[in-house]
Parts: structure tokens; sequence; C-alpha cells
């Protein structure tokens, strides 16, 4: 404390109190007073390490301010949900690397709950999911609405044929997890339509969910990015909801300041142009066109 306080140029005892107001401030002990001097405690360990990363990213900022404006991190890490990565993910790295020069995207795929987690942690810069709310320090930006279909072997219903939310019910649906956009979506829809929700399979692999629907083995609701391709190469048939259509909103979100960033490096910019461009890739009907 008494080197510390040297460096400062301020004296042992006001070092001390300031301390002690640091503790009372955030409504924790951070120190371990005794004879040889002072240690900290777990919660000091852990306030001392963010401490450093906050002031880092300070000075990380002021020194990108003084050179003359942001310049892009090295790496961004970005997380989405399985949809998104699937249609998004390879342009996107790819746009990145041409676009933001120095800079590597890091692209990881989760659940939704589990992305915002780790956006709430800060081990993740951006997360691109379904409905996205902006909460406390986190900003959201909003792409467009994807349409939920009904998904099948093109033997099981003629190609192009619309059905109800009850006939679709009615199938032997499987779902990629109960963690899921479309189980959490079609268990709303359900549930507000008073539509019951009757026997279902449900499987924690997107490799296996995707061959059951290919061989014919079940059916189930879900983005049409998830199947694009599967569709456009006739192994899959997709199917509009006439009577209740399920739509979410494609969004993206981060800490204010990250966002800023995002903006000022033109990162932000690059994601809203490549959804520009590949949502009518989103679109079964104009998807089928292509």
């Amino acid at each position: 404390m008494t080197r510390a306080a040297e460096c400062l140029n301020i004296t042992p005892a006001s070092l001390s109190l300031q301390m002690k107001q640091l503790e009372d401030s955030v409504g924790a002990r951070l120190f371990l007073r005794h004879s040889r001097g002072v240690t900290a405690t777990d919660k000091g360990a852990v306030f001392f390490e963010h401490a450093q990363d906050i002031l880092q990213r300070v000075a990380d900022l002021e020194r990108m301010i003084v050179d003359g404006g942001l310049a892009a991190p090295k790496t961004l890490r970005v997380g989405a949900v399985p949809a998104v990565t699937r249609m998004l993910g390879i342009e996107a790295i790819s746009a990145a690397a041409q676009t933001l020069k120095g800079t590597t995207l890091l692209l990881s795929e989760g659940w939704s709950f589990e992305l915002l987690e780790q956006l709430a942690a800060r081990t993740l810069d951006f997360v691109i999911a379904y409905d996205l709310k902006p909460d406390n320090d986190i900003d959201v930006v909003t792409f467009f609405d994807d349409e939920f279909m009904f998904i099948c072997h093109p033997a099981r219903y003629p190609a192009g044929q619309p059905l109800k939310l009850s006939e679709a019910m009615a199938s032997d649906l499987v779902f990629y997890g109960r963690n899921s956009v479309s189980w959490r979506a079609v268990q709303d829809t359900t549930t507000a339509q008073a539509i019951p929700l009757p026997g279902y399979m449900e499987v924690q692999s997107i490799a296996v969910w995707r061959g059951l629907l290919c061989r014919g083995l079940g059916t189930t609701i879900a983005p049409f990015a998830s199947v694009r391709n599967e569709v456009l190469r006739g192994e899959l048939a997709a199917h509009r909801l006439v009577d209740a259509p399920i739509c979410r909103s494609i969004c993206m979100a981060a800490h204010h300041e990250t966002l800023a960033l995002g903006r000022e490096i033109g990162f932000v910019d690059l994601i809203s142009d490549l959804m520009e461009k590949i949502k009518p890739a989103f679109s079964i009907a104009e998807g089928l066109a292509d």
C-alpha cells in the first residue's frame, strides 16, 4: 500500500481511505489487512482482473482516437444461431477479410440463450439470432422477418401446397432440441392458437435432424434458411402455413460501445449489406425461383 501510494504521489492514509470507499461502493470486501500488509480477497482478485480489462479498453480507445480514428480490431467474435450461420457464415467471413483489412472474424454457432450469456460475459462481441431485445447496455439492430415453413420429404405432400397449422401438427414432427428457435416458435404459436401439440421427436444433432427429414422419417417446422439447399436440390419440400404464419425477426445484438465501434469500422454496414443481399434466399418464393 505504501509503494502504491508513492507511485500515485499521495499519502498511504489517503490511499487506504480511497480503498475503503471503493469497498463500500462495490459492497464487498476486496482486501485482507494484516500485520504483513494487504492482500486481495477472492472478490478483490476478480475485481482487479476486470479493472485491468476496463483500463486497457480505455487506453486502447484513447490510442485509436489519438491516432486519427478508430481502427478495426484484430479479431471480431461473432456468435449466430444455426439457420443464420448456414446462410451467412461463409459470406460474412469472406467479406470481413476483404473489407476489414487485418481483422479476423471468429464465427461460432449456438443456441440464442447460450450466445447471449457469452455476449453478457463479453466473450462474444456480436450475436446474430432471432427476436433479440435491447437490455441495459445491449443494443439491437433488426434486419428482417424470416418466415418459418412446414418442411418434409417431397413425397409426403404435393409440391407448393400450403398447409394449415393443425395439419402440420398432426404429422410426425421432429425438432432440433427444445432450445431451438423452431421449437419455441411452434410452442408459442400453438399455445396462442389453442392447437394441441401431439407427440413429436427431439434430436440434438443437426445432421441427424436433416437426415430424418430427407429420408422421409419425420417432418418439421423451421426457418426456410435452415434447409434451403436441400429444398433447391429436391431432397426436401417447403410449404407455407396459411392460417397461422410464423415469423421471427433476425437481429444483431452488441454492447453499446461495441456496436458503436462496429458502426465506425464498417462491420455493421457489412452485415446489413449481406443480409439485404441474401434476404431473398430466406424467402421460399424467391428462393425456389433462383
